[in-house]
This record gives structure tokens, C-alpha cells and sequence, in this order.
């Protein structure tokens, strides 16, 4: 008997050799071949797309030495990359297998197959990906929604989810569940509750919309305004509410606007309707944001003129609630609006105070400040200047961010700067001028130089029909004077000095002073002289041979010699305005170039022909409505001018025999 032990490893073989006389025999014995394979793992696959084929990464095999069988169920194998199959078959150890199955067509379900190799199984799950597409929603659309008001949409519930979604919005905010509004993005989750909310279009017919997105699919909030049933906005730019008029009509102007088209304006004075002309008209569509018409007016009668305006929804302005201006129409000797506080022997000097909407008049001899309510003519005291021992005021201009009147006068002692605020009229304060005793001329221009907000200055021009003029420089903060320009300068020819100065503005887009001077017959000298404030360099800006268009006046066939009294400027639209005074000439001079273009020629008619005017003070500009305000020396009348028309009326006016 031979006895063998076995090895310990499988599948392997040990043997005994017996010898006996030379024979020799020999005993073997095998272990057992190993046939479980060492254990194995499938990873699995999330987010895996709806009936998606799903295939495993491969898995080599060990831990066994023989042919082992294979089976699947739910899916199918393939042995080192070969064909899938779902048949049993074998394989042996170092063997790569992959598995490969069919994902549900569902959301978030997994799906597993089962690959068994040699009495050893492994799973390998595949599970779709969540559903994250809500179901389609939307919102109940707002009709007749009233104009910039803000509107919440009904609830929206959430469904078809099984995850966390993203929402956003545009146009306006959001709700979740009852929570405060917010324009923030954020999540939702199934069965949430959502409302939005945004506000109406500031307009009638209007649409607005807030879109709301919920993991991808949107809805959308609309909201859309009421219909127009409003009329157009028509109203008066001239005249201003309540003038004079001496002649037989009057031409006037306004604006008209509305949310759609303007299909007609007309204008009506008792029961005479006009219709008005529109700015322009292109292709039949006409444009009413600017209109004109001439109106007849009734003799030595209150003559109300209401503007009517119809849109293209046929919404028409009620006549109750039309706007409207008044036009008396009277002899030219009448006083307007009353006979009260009539002006005395010299008027001097005018500004608008936008602010309170009203001008601003001197008169030298009571040595008042009289105002004059734009609206009615009406004149009232504003303040009495002698009393602050104020005398023979002058060259008045208005600071408008501060709302201060300036004014060149003097004290019982000396020549004077004086300051009064518009807005309280107990503030008054005096700077004295000494420099300016010597002078037998009193000033003409004053300007306000605001081209540096911490060092406003007034800038004066003396006045003489003969002598050159001296130009100064006055800083209200630091009460320093500067002698800007010294007509003794050995070095200045009369070409290069400004005579005659009435009036001054500051050009500050071009940086320079421009005045009006001369009152010679020499017309060269009728002229718009620009002075540098540096250098005070001087030179001409537009004369008869500087600049074209309408030529400045000199000696008149009445045998009066016209004169340039008063400048104001328009910044708005790079404009000059210049009275000549005895012509009565408005013109307009372009800054850019110098050209000159007629405005209107400003005279009274009476009996059909021009009466005598006199407009040798200053004018004042109302920039916003493009009207000027000028006075009328000879009948102390006030008169509004439309810049844009040249038609003129009486605002306030004195009585008077001629």
C-alpha cells in the first residue's frame, strides 16, 4: 500500500514512486480543480436615459481554474468583447464579461440584470434618469388691466416632477406656495404652488408679459391695459392764458399729444371752429405735436379760444374741459388786464422768474420792483426798493439756481450791486461799486457767469453812446471786483472797444461774453461783439459784414437812429435773440455762424396800419415755451412774443391817449 498527501492548492497533482526488483510503479493523486470564481461587482449607471441599451464596464474573472458556466437573466453578456448574448454558455478564469440591458421607459425605475458565473451571481442596475420636465402650465391672460398697476396671476401647481427643478422669471416676480414675490432664480419641487406678479404698462392697449420657466418649460403671465377712451392732451403754448390784442386776429400755437395718432385739432371762438395746421404731414399721416392757426377775434370783446383735439380712436377733447386762452381784443390806448398800479414816467429793465412764473419789471421812478403774473397780466409790487435805500435800478439779471435777483443801482452815497431773493423778498443785500462814481454813464449790461459753480460772477459793461466801455468782473463769493477790460489801454483801437453796451449774456457752451453795442450812425458799429472772459480778447461775432442774412438797422426814414437794446440767449437751441430798438427788429443770430434771421417786426396796428413802438429796454427769455417777453417804452406795455410765429401780443399795458 503507498499512502500519498494530497497538496493543498487545487488542481494540482502529487505522486509516489515505488520500486521493488528493479520495477518501479508510481502513485498519483489530483486535487480538486477550484470552480467558484472569486467574487465580482457590476458598477451600476444612474441618470441613464428612458429605454436607453445600457452596457456595463467589463469585469475580468479569477479565482477559478476550470471552465465555469455563465447565464444572465434581464439582460445579456458578452465574453471578451465578443457578441451579447443571453444564452448559457462558459467561461474560463482572466476572461473579460460585460453586461448590457434595456433601461425603463420610465422615470426614476431601475432595471437590473443578473449574470451568475460559476455559482456566483452579480447584479448590475440601471436606473433612468429622474423626470424633471413639468407638466405644461399657464396663466390666465388680464384684459382691461388699469394702467402701471400692479397684478398677481392665479396659482400654478407643479406636477409631473420627481425632483428638485429650477425656476426663474423675467418681466416681474414669482410665489412659491403663499411665500414673498421675488425675481431671484430658485428651485421647486412637485405639487409646489406658484404665482406671479408684475405691473401694467403706463399706457392704454399695452401688453406686458412675465415669463415664468419651470425646469425648462415656460409660461407666460400677460397682462394687457384698458383701451384708449382718453382724449389727446392739446393745450396752448401762445398766447399765454390771458393777453391783449389790438389787431383782428391773432396767430397762435400749441402742442397736442396722445398714446396713438392724432387725427385732428381745431380751435374754437365762439362758434367759429378753425382748423390748425400741423407741424407736418407725411404721406397723409399729419404730425399735431406742434400746430398753428390764425384766429379771428371779435372787436372790443373777450375773446375765448379753446383747443379741440381728436385721436384715432375717435376720443375728442370735451369743450368743458378744453383747454383755453383769452384774447381781449381792444383799442391799443386801453390798459390791460385793469388800470391798477400803472407804471410811471420810466420803466427799466426786465427778467422772468421761472421759478414763480412771472416778470420781474423796474420802474425808475417810484423805484419799485413791479411783478406781473404771467397767467393774467396782472401787476402787483414786489418790492420797494427804497426802502432798503436802493435808487435808479438797472441791468437786472436773475441766478436761477439759487433763484437770486442782481441788479446794478445805487445808495445814497455810492453805486451799487444789490442782490434780492426772489423766493423772500426781505432778503436784500448791497455791494458797493465805487469805481463806478466816476463814470458819468450809468451801466447797461450786467451777466451772470456761472461757468464755474463755486465762483459766480456778474460781468458789467458801462454804458456810453460815445465812450468806449470798460468791462468788470464781479465775484459774489469772494465780493473781489476785477477790471477786466480798460478802455485807456494805449494798445486798443476803436475797432477793438465795445461802444454803446446795452446788453450781455454768457455763452458758456462757447465760452465768451457777447454784447450788443452801438447807437452811431456809423453801422459798423451796430454789432454783436464777443470778448473772451480770459484774455478779455475782443472781436466781432455779427455785423452788416459779419455773418449773413438780416442786416442791423442805422439811420431809420424817420430820421431815428435804431439801436441793438437787449440780447438773451437760448441755450436749448444755440440761438441769439436781438432787439433793435426804433426799427423794432427782432432778430435771431445763429451762434455756430453769426447768419441773422428776422423774427418779426414789432409794431401795433391800428386802423391798418403800424403804429409807433418803442421796445429800447431789455428782453427775457421764457426757454421752455419759446416765448420772449420785451417792454414797450413809449405805451409802458409789456408784450409776449412767439418765437417760433413772431406773433405778438399785449400782456400787461397802461392806459394811454395815443
Amino acid at each position: 500500500m503507498v499512502r500519498v498527501t494530497a497538496s493543498d492548492k487545487t488542481n494540482t497533482a502529487k505522486s509516489a514512486t515505488v520500486t521493488v526488483g528493479g520495477v518501479s510503479a508510481t502513485f498519483s493523486v489530483t486535487t480538486l480543480a477550484d470552480v467558484t470564481p472569486a467574487g465580482f461587482t457590476l458598477a451600476p449607471v444612474t441618470n441613464a436615459a428612458l429605454g436607453a441599451t445600457v452596457t456595463s464596464a467589463a469585469v475580468t474573472l479569477s479565482g477559478f481554474d476550470i471552465a465555469v458556466p455563465v447565464s444572465i437573466t434581464g439582460g445579456e453578456y458578452s465574453i471578451n468583447g465578443g457578441a451579447f448574448t443571453a444564452a448559457a454558455g462558459t467561461v474560463t478564469a482572466a476572461q473579460t464579461v460585460a453586461v448590457k440591458l434595456v433601461a425603463s421607459a420610465n422615470h426614476s425605475t431601475t432595471t437590473t440584470a443578473q449574470l451568475t458565473v460559476g455559482g456566483v451571481g452579480a447584479g448590475f442596475s440601471v436606473t433612468t434618469l429622474p423626470d424633471s420636465t413639468p407638466d405644461a402650465f399657464s396663466f390666465t391672460t388680464k384684459t382691461g388691466a388699469a394702467i402701471n398697476t400692479a397684478y398677481t396671476s392665479d396659482a400654478i401647481t407643479v406636477k409631473g416632477i420627481d425632483t428638485t427643478v429650477p425656476v426663474s422669471i423675467t418681466g416681474g416676480e414669482y410665489s412659491i406656495n403663499g411665500g414673498a414675490f421675488t425675481s431671484a432664480a430658485g428651485t421647486v419641487v412637485v405639487n409646489d404652488t406658484v404665482s406671479v406678479k408684475t405691473t401694467a404698462a403706463n399706457g392704454t392697449e399695452l401688453t406686458r408679459e412675465a415669463v415664468l420657466t419651470i425646469g425648462g418649460v415656460s409660461g407666460t403671465y400677460v397682462i394687457t391695459t384698458m383701451d384708449d377712451d382718453s382724449a389727446p392732451v392739446a393745450e396752448f403754448k401762445f398766447p399765454t392764458p390771458y393777453t391783449m390784442s389790438e389787431a383782428n386776429s391773432v396767430k397762435v400755437r400749441g402742442t397736442a399729444s396722445d398714446e396713438h395718432g392724432i387725427t385732428a385739432v381745431k380751435l374754437v371762438v365762439g362758434s367759429t371752429e378753425v382748423d390748425a395746421t400741423p407741424k407736418s404731414e407725411t404721406n397723409g399721416v399729419k404730425d399735431f405735436s406742434s400746430w398753428t392757426a390764425t384766429i379771428p377775434l371779435t372787436a372790443n370783446a373777450e375773446n375765448e379760444i379753446k383747443v379741440i383735439a381728436t385721436d384715432d380712436r375717435n376720443n375728442t377733447t370735451l369743450t368743458a374741459n378744453a383747454n383755453k386762452v383769452t384774447v381781449r381784443q381792444a383799442d391799443v390806448k386801453s390798459a390791460f388786464p385793469d388800470e391798477d398800479l400803472q407804471f410811471e414816467t420810466s420803466i427799466d429793465g426786465i427778467v422772468y422768474d421761472e421759478k414763480n412764473n412771472q416778470l420781474i419789471i423796474g420802474d425808475t421812478y417810484t423805484e419799485d420792483l413791479i411783478a406781473i403774473n404771467v397767467n393774467s397780466g396782472k401787476r402787483s409790487l414786489f418790492a420797494r426798493l427804497a426802502d432798503f435805500n436802493i435808487y435808479d435800478m438797472s441791468a437786472m439779471v436773475i441766478e436761477k439756481k439759487s433763484n437770486q435777483l442782481y441788479g446794478r443801482a445805487r445808495n445814497s452815497n455810492d453805486r451799487i450791486i444789490f442782490r434780492l431773493s426772489l423766493d423772500d423778498k426781505l432778503d436784500v443785500e448791497s455791494f458797493d461799486a465805487p469805481y463806478l462814481k466816476f463814470r458819468q454813464n450809468s451801466p447797461r449790461s450786467l451777466i451772470i457767469d456761472n461757468s464755474n459753480p463755486d465762483n459766480i460772477k456778474l460781468i458789467e459793461a458801462q454804458y456810453s453812446r460815445t465812450w468806449a466801455n470798460p468791462l468788470y468782473s464781479f465775484d459774489l463769493n469772494s465780493k473781489n471786483l476785477t477790471l477786466l477790460h480798460d478802455v485807456e489801454d494805449e494798445f486798443l483801437t476803436d475797432a477793438d472797444k465795445l461802444f454803446g453796451a446795452r446788453g450781455g449774456v454768457f455763452d458758456k457752451a462757447n465760452n465768451r461774453y457777447l454784447f450788443a453795442t452801438g447807437a452811431q450812425l456809423d453801422e459798423l458799429k451796430h454789432a454783436i461783439i464777443a470778448v473772451n472772459p480770459v484774455t478779455a480778447e475782443q472781436r466781432i461775432f455779427s455785423n452788416n459784414e459779419v455773418g449773413t442774412g438780416e442786416a442791423f438797422s442805422t439811420l431809420l426814414p424817420n430820421g431815428d437812429t435804431a439801436f441793438l437794446s437787449g440780447l438773451v440767449i437760448n441755450n436749448r437751441v444755440n440761438t441769439l435773440y436781438v432787439m433793435e430798438a426804433r426799427s423794432n427788429k427782432l432778430i435771431e443770430v445763429e451762434l455756430s455762424t453769426g447768419n441773422r434771421h428776422l423774427i418779426a417786426e414789432l409794431n401795433y396796428v391800428a386802423g391798418g396800419e403800424r403804429e409807433r413802438t418803442n421796445f429800447e429796454s431789455m428782453i427775457t427769455l421764457d426757454e421752455s415755451n419759446n416765448l420772449l417777453y420785451a417792454l414797450e417804452n413809449f405805451r409802458k406795455a409789456v408784450i409776449a412774443i412767439d418765437i417760433e410765429t413772431g406773433e405778438k401780443v399785449i400782456l400787461s399795458k397802461e392806459e394811454n391817449d395815443f
